[in-house]
């Protein structure tokens, strides 16, 4: 048994001196017969206008997701993003789409040509032809809407046009905000308030 083990301890020696060898052997192998680098066939860079760039810099395809303070969920994606001159917080964005999810369920997905994050004053502005899809399938059209960065709630300070189920609204203004329904167990619900001169058009679907 003594020998056995003798012939096995010097086996595994050898192979402690001979395995790093054999390694070092592949290694310069690979040194000697590796390809000379071309420089002629790197991969072409982009063309990239430097002072361009300084000047007018701009991010693509910028993704904001966040949780507002009433345990909303609130996402904005853009075509692209810059800084925004009239503030260090702000970015300015075209090509707009946003969703707030509310801590009731209700989802408003919204989209519109420009926009601007403000992080300083805490809030989101979509300008240009924006459209807000309300729940149960109602459509909202604004030329602007604002929505907080730490509140569940839109915002559109000038008029709007609203089609749905029930027909055709008009109004002033509008609002989406939580409001307390029920006198006794105090429960908050996401509503729409519209305000200013509101007009209705009631048109049912048919055999209502």
């Amino acid at each position: 048994m003594a020998r056995r083990d003798n012939a096995y301890s010097r086996v595994i020696a050898w192979l402690k001196l001979l395995l790093p060898l054999a390694a070092l052997a592949l290694l310069s192998t690979l040194f000697l017969v590796a390809r000379t680098i071309d420089p002629t066939r790197a991969i072409p860079t982009a063309e990239v206008d430097v002072a361009d760039l300084a000047r007018d810099p701009r991010v693509r395809a910028p993704d904001y997701t966040g949780v507002t303070a009433d345990g909303g969920a609130l996402r904005v994606v853009a075509e692209t993003a810059w800084p925004d001159l009239d503030g260090q917080a702000r970015m300015a964005a075209r090509v707009v789409r946003g969703e707030l999810v509310t801590p009731d369920g209700a989802r408003y997905e919204m989209t519109a040509l420009e926009g601007v994050i403000d992080a300083e004053a805490g809030r989101v502005v979509l300008d240009g032809d924006v459209v807000v899809s309300l729940p149960a399938g109602y459509t909202v059209r604004s030329a602007r809407i604002e929505t907080s960065l730490d509140a569940s709630r839109l915002v559109s300070p000038g008029p709007v046009a609203m089609e749905g189920p029930i027909g055709q609204l008009s109004a002033g203004a509008m609002e989406a905000r939580a409001e307390v329904v029920g006198a006794t167990d105090g429960d908050r619900r996401h509503v729409v308030v519209f305000t200013g001169g509101v007009k209705l058009i009631y048109d049912p679907e048919p055999g209502e």
